[in-house]
This record gives structure tokens, C-alpha cells and sequence, in this order.
């Protein structure tokens, strides 16, 4: 890249203020915020030819209230707000018209109390929630036009997938621990801890009416010509509750002022359920997939668990000059509201077909395609938002929870006085992993293979940089294509089974004589054989059980990071500082989309194995030049100047990995060197 993506406004305003009500009694403190970034979109372009612009625009409130009722007894109550409202989707594959406003609005509040008994006694009980309201809109940004993608080009056009979406995630908790020191006390001193919380979670992604005339489907084209239709399930309200109880308790036992063992445990209680409802029809042509019905309650299986640890830090000569640390641990997975979608029949879904665009209009029309769930259009029918997850699952009663246990052992020196060198080693193995089975198209039903000539990375057979090599994916026979052989369910599967080894250096000298510094640099080995192939980010992800998952899958790549930074204080009462961060880039693989079949008539898989390729290492530099100015005893003025990404570097941080014409071109690269001012009013 010889240019970088242009910033065309950032700016962050905020203001807080507080201080006592009532002397030593009540207290307050608002503050309020807000920010504003407009940056470039690197090759994408309007219709008049301008460039793209994404727009971020955020706003937050706080407030706090203290009430310190006696010595004994304080009181605290915490509200947060935060509205946005961002104009984004769109990239160089992605058109303008696609665009979406996200707008969110989401929170958090508590109450609390904490209390103290005596010189050995601390309590504290909390109640609180959160709250994420957001979901896209901009209906009139794609001008009534249907949602298309061309699935060779990845180009997209129309009005946006995910226009009418909207998420309402809520949580509420309640919390409280005792803490409780007893010194000389069975060979050493200790801090015993006990607590427990209470969640109630909901997460439903609903999906609204489309706008009139953009369809409730998205074409699929290839190259060009009409190839499949993704229906929508359009409108859906979906309701998967969840419910935590948990406990703990753990000591911290000091014996004879070397040696500290910490150890506990937890025990946990995961009820997740699909709750029974009922559906109105789908808008057309989404009906005849997703008619009118009602459906029962899914009582997913209950998560019990107990999470043992213990860890320990041993002082070697009793000084604080050299000290080993170490221990295990045992985590388990909580249960997340988006695997119960897997077996929700009132939850977002896209249903697909094959197409054929009789009539040329470029557009989905009556009779084009034979909606029957068990005709011979159908393709598959899948959870939208959650990367081609099948839908209209089952619960597993045999279902094991997951669970990570990571083991650790570290060295702290300090070298000279005031300087330090810290050696840690860290391993974890994420066992009980999940993958997504077929309970009626299981693993050996994929017995038909079909071979294709890699096309190399233009996409297309008999060209130079065709590699001369053959990848087979396997397919199902066409008595298994129906609907009614679409069961999914959560499985556990040892293949599937993670393991991490990290190892990491670090220094740091405290601020004496001017300056301090720290410096890191860790190195971290995966060995991941089956990545999720279907959701991931915020939505379920697995790796559905089928031969096809597993062709080129494992990532077994290294990861590095080195960071480097310091503080250096200068006359005239100024300070500077720099943080310089080396990172490793992501690896990669090249993928194909490759035709043949029957049942599976398409498909994209990774034609070499990932790590084959890299995207660029990033180095980072940034800087500040900061000003201290003291008005009066009462008022201050702090003055900054920050310079971000110093070097300008145009790492690319994305690219399209499909072969094709759009193979390898980049989608997102690091933003440009900014320099930021701010001033800081303190009274």
C-alpha cells in the first residue's frame, strides 16, 4: 500500500464534575462525553465518485451517588448510559448502497452496599444490570432495491442483510461476598473469601419487515448469473432465557511470610431453555418455509459444575528480591443464550434454493424457484447471523460442558534496585470443545466425493497460475437433501480440543531519576485441528462434524507480540512518552469455490493449509508531549499532544482470501499518523 486510508474528523469532548453533598456523609459525580470519528474507506467509492465515509458518533452519561451511613456501613448507587449512532458496512466489495445505520443505546446501573465488622470482617452485596439495545436502520440507503451477492466476485449491492435487525440483550445480577482475615491461625495467616451470584440473561437478535420492495431474500449470483436465493425468515421475535447460579470459596494462607497458597473453588448452575411461543407467517416468499406455527418449550441440559484452583507464590529469600509463582486452574464455559438458538424454531433464519432467473430482471420472481421444503430446490436452511449454522436443531441430553484447564509457573527477579525481569510460562488445554453434528446426515452419510482442479488464485481453470493440483469434497446422497434430514445439535468431540503454550519476557524499572520503562515480548503456539467454520465473533461458533470441516482446517500457527514503552520528564515540568508495539501478522489461507455436486452444489474451502500465508507484521508508534500547569492551589490545566501511529505505516490488517478477481485485494488496513491535541481543566 502506498497510501493509507484518510482520517477526516476525530474529536472527544467530555466534562465530568463532583464532590461532597453533605460533609463526610454523601458525595456525587457526573460526567458526560462525547466522540466523533469520520474516517476513509479505503477503495470504496459513491455513486458521484466521491470516496466512502464511515461515521462513529458516541455519547455517554454517568453518574454516581456515595452515602457513607457510619463508619461501619457505605452505600453506593452507579448508573450508565451510552447512545450511538454509526453510518458503516460498506467497503471496496461492499456498495454504498449497503450501508447501514447502527444505532445502539446500552447501559449499566448498580446499587451496593459494603459493610465492615470489627478490624477482620469485609461484606458487600450488590444488585445491578446491563443493557444493549442497537439494530440497523437506514432503510431508504439501498433505495428499495433487493440484496444481492455475487459469490465468485464477493461483490455486495442492495439493501442491506441485516437492515431490520435488532438486539435486545439484557442482564441482571445479583452479587455478594464476606471476607474474612484470621492471622495465626493453623501455621500462617488467613484471608477466607465466600460469595455468590445470581445472573438472568436474555440475548434475542429480532428481525423487523424489510423495506417495501428490497424483497425478504437476498440473490446470489455467479459471475454474474443467477445461482441461488437466500429467503428470509422475516419477522421473528425470538425468546431464549438463561439462568446462572454460582458460589465460591477460596483462601489465601500465608505461611511464615514466604510462602502464600491460594486455592478455591467454584460451583456453578447453567439453566438455559428455548421458552414455548408461537410465529406469525413469514412475509412472502418467506412463508412457505416459515408458515404460521407454535412451538414447544426446549429445556437445554443443566449445566453443574465445580471449578477446583490453586496457585502459589513462594518468596525464595525473604526479601521481596525474588519470587516463584505458579498453580492450575480449572475454568468452565458458561452457557451462552446463542447455543440455544441452535434449537429454537423462532429464531432468524435464511432458508436456500437454487435459482433461476426465467424472465432476465434480475430479480426474484413467483415460480422461479420450488420453495418446498423437500423439493428440489432446497438447499439448506441455516441460522442467520451465526455463518451458516443449520437451523430447526434439538437439544443434546448427553451434552458435556467445556472446559479449560491452564497451568502456569513464573519467575519475578529484581535485578538491581528498582529494575526487574519477570519470566512466565503458560499452557491451557480447552477440552469438552464443541461441534455441530447432524443427527439424520451424520459424518459417514458424506460418502460421494467430487474432485475439482484448484483454479489457483485468479479463480479460473487453464490459466498460468493454475498449481496443477486436485482438491475432493464429499457429498451427501440426494435422499438425505430434504428438510426433514436437517436435525442439528450441539456435540462434544475430543478432535475438536484445544491447546495453547505461551511464553513471555518482561522488564520494567519504576520512575526514578526521570524515567521509567517496561518492555514484553511473549510468543504464543496454537494447536487448534478443527476451527469453528460456522459463527464465531459475538454469535455460537463450532465446527459442524462433517469430512468437509476438516480439509485444510488446522490452525497450528505462532503468535508474537513485543511492546516496548517509557516515560521520560523533561524541563520546564514537561513529560514525554512513547509506546512502541511490534505484533505478528494473521496468517492465512487461499480458498476456492468449487461446483460439481448434487446436493452440495457449491462450496468454499481453503485449498493449502492456514499459516501458507501472513499479512505483514505491524509496528506501532505512538507518542505524547504532556504539560502540567498549576493555575492556583485549587486549579490545574493539563496539556497534551498525542501522535498516533508516527511511522504512518500501511500494514494491511484484512484481504479477500476466495480466489477470484477480487483474490488477495485488501479490505482494511491500519489508519493513518494522527496527531491529536487536548487540554484538561481540573478545579
Amino acid at each position: 500500500m502506498s497510501e493509507g486510508n484518510t482520517l477526516q474528523l476525530r474529536d472527544d469532548t467530555s466534562g465530568d464534575l463532583g464532590g461532597k453533598i453533605v460533609r463526610d456523609r454523601l458525595w456525587f459525580y457526573t460526567a458526560g462525553r462525547q466522540r466523533r470519528d469520520h474516517n476513509g474507506i479505503l477503495e470504496c467509492f459513491k455513486p458521484d465518485g466521491t470516496g466512502c465515509v464511515e461515521t462513529q458518533k458516541a455519547w455517554f452519561a454517568t453518574h454516581k451517588e456515595t452515602f457513607q451511613m457510619n463508619a461501619s456501613n457505605r452505600f453506593t448507587a452507579f448508573t450508565m448510559f451510552n447512545w450511538r449512532s454509526d453510518i458503516e458496512n460498506m467497503t471496496r466489495l461492499v456498495a454504498w448502497e449497503s450501508r447501514r445505520n447502527q444505532r445502539g443505546f446500552n447501559g449499566a446501573w448498580k446499587t451496593e452496599w459494603e459493610g465492615v465488622r470489627g478490624r477482620a470482617i469485609v461484606a458487600n452485596l450488590m444488585f445491578g444490570g446491563f443493557w444493549n439495545h442497537s439494530g440497523g436502520y437506514g432503510e431508504e440507503f439501498g433505495l428499495g432495491k433487493p440484496a444481492t451477492l455475487d459469490s465468485v466476485t464477493r461483490v455486495v449491492t442492495g439493501t442491506s442483510t441485516t437492515m431490520n435487525e435488532r438486539n435486545f440483550e439484557d442482564r441482571l445480577q445479583v452479587r455478594g461476598s464476606l471476607s474474612w482475615y484470621k492471622p495465626d491461625w493453623l501455621g500462617g495467616n488467613h484471608e477466607i473469601k465466600v460469595g455468590g451470584d445470581a445472573f438472568k440473561v436474555r440475548a434475542d437478535r429480532q428481525r423487523l419487515p424489510r423495506p417495501a420492495g428490497s424483497g425478504n431474500y437476498q440473490l446470489i449470483f455467479r459471475s454474474g448469473v443467477a445461482d441461488q436465493i437466500s429467503v428470509f425468515n422475516t419477522p421473528v421475535f425470538p425468546d431464549a432465557p438463561l439462568r446462572t447460579i454460582g458460589g465460591y470459596v477460596q483462601d489465601s494462607w500465608t505461611i511464615a511470610r514466604k510462602l502464600t497458597l491460594n486455592f478455591g473453588a467454584r460451583y456453578n448452575y447453567d439453566n438455559g431453555y428455548v421458552a414455548a411461543g408461537c410465529r406469525e407467517a413469514a412475509d412472502p416468499p418467506g412463508d412457505v418455509p416459515n408458515p404460521a406455527q407454535c412451538f414447544d418449550k426446549v429445556q437445554f441440559r443443566i449445566y453443574k459444575s465445580l471449578s477446583p484452583r490453586l496457585r502459589a507464590a513462594y518468596d525464595v529469600s525473604g526479601n521481596g528480591k525474588t519470587v516463584i509463582k505458579g498453580g492450575w486452574g480449572r475454568y468452565h464455559k458458561l452457557r451462552y443464550t446463542d447455543e440455544l438458538q441452535t434449537a429454537n424454531r423462532n429464531v432468524i433464519t435464511t432458508t436456500l434454493y437454487r435459482w433461476r432467473d426465467l424472465n432476465g430482471n434480475r430479480n426474484y420472481d413467483p415460480g422461479e424457484t420450488n420453495l418446498s421444503l423437500s423439493g428440489p430446490d432446497f438447499l439448506s436452511q441455516t441460522l442467520s447471523g451465526q455463518g451458516g449454522a443449520l437451523a430447526n436443531g434439538v437439544a443434546n441430553p448427553n451434552e458435556s460442558q467445556p472446559y479449560t484447564d491452564e497451568y502456569s509457573v513464573q519467575v519475578e527477579r529484581e535485578l538491581i534496585p528498582n529494575f526487574a525481569m519477570r519470566v512466565t510460562a503458560a499452557h491451557s488445554r480447552a477440552l469438552n470443545q464443541y461441534r455441530l453434528a447432524n443427527l439424520r446426515r451424520p459424518y459417514e452419510a458424506y460418502s460421494i466425493p467430487i474432485t475439482n482442479r484448484d483454479p489457483g488464485p485468479d479463480g479460473t481453470l487453464n490459466t498460468a497460475d493454475d498449481p496443477g493440483t486436485t482438491l475432493t469434497y464429499f457429498e451427501y446422497p440426494s435422499s438425505l437433501s430434504p428438510s426433514a434430514f436437517q436435525v442439528a445439535t450441539i456435540v462434544n468431540d475430543d478432535k475438536a480440543n484445544q491447546k495453547y503454550s505461551t511464553i513471555e519476557l518482561a522488564m520494567s524499572r519504576r520512575l526514578v531519576g526521570k524515567w521509567q520503562m517496561m518492555a514484553s515480548y511473549s510468543a504464543t503456539k496454537r494447536n487448534v485441528p478443527l476451527p469453528n467454520n460456522v459463527g464465531g465473533g459475538t454469535s455460537f461458533g463450532a465446527n459442524t462434524q462433517d469430512p468437509n470441516s476438516e480439509i485444510f482446517a488446522a490452525d497450528t500457527r505462532w503468535e508474537w507480540l513485543g511492546r516496548l514503552s517509557g516515560s521520560y520528564l523533561l524541563p520546564y515540568g514537561l513529560q514525554t512518552s512513547a509506546n512502541f508495539e511490534h505484533r505478528s501478522g494473521t496468517p492465512w489461507a487461499r480458498t476456492a469455490l468449487f461446483r460439481g455436486g448434487a446436493t452440495i452444489p457449491s462450496i468454499t474451502l481453503n485449498v493449502e493449509p492456514i499459516g501458507t500465508r501472513r499479512l505483514p507484521n505491524i509496528n506501532l508508534l505512538d507518542f505524547r508531549l504532556e504539560k502540567r500547569l498549576n493555575l492556583t492551589p485549587k486549579q490545574r490545566l493539563l496539556l497534551q499532544m498525542n501522535i498516533f501511529n508516527s511511522l504512518n505505516i500501511n500494514a494491511v490488517t484484512a484481504v479477500t482470501q476466495q480466489s477470484g478477481p477480487s483474490f488477495g485485494l485488501a479490505t482494511a488496513i491500519m489508519l493513518p499518523r494522527i496527531v491529536a491535541f487536548s487540554a484538561h481543566y481540573v478545579f
